[in-house]
């Protein structure tokens, strides 16, 4: 009883398989944002900074649900609370100037 019976070896995942999962949990952040008219922006090189520290060899792409979560949910709520994003806005998301985070805002006061 309760050991181990078999290993499962999974392969890595393909940088082409990081990006759908990276779309996959952006059209879910868009569809929770469709009811406040807010359109998500997100050109494709934040993308690849998504799938880029998103990954983990030891626990595959779960990171990378917190890492939306907390470079573009919580900045977006934030925006949304403070008044700085509002219905029938477009949020837009761009790399910081370090090009270790994310920044979200509108096109005029992401200067975009």
């Amino acid at each position: 009883m309760n050991r181990i019976d078999e290993f499962i070896i999974f392969k890595r995942l393909s940088t082409e398989a990081l990006r759908d999962i990276v779309d996959i949990r952006l059209k879910e952040l868009q569809t929770r944002l469709d009811d406040r008219r807010v359109t998500l922006e997100v050109d494709d090189h934040v993308r690849s900074w998504l799938a880029e520290r998103g990954y983990d060899p030891k626990f595959g792409a779960r990171p990378l649900n917190r890492l939306i979560s907390r470079q573009i949910g919580n900045g977006l709520a934030d925006k949304i609370i403070r008044g700085e994003v509002k219905t029938g806005d477009t949020a837009v998301v761009k790399i910081n100037a370090k090009g270790d985070g994310l920044v979200v805002g509108t096109a005029e006061s992401l200067n975009v």
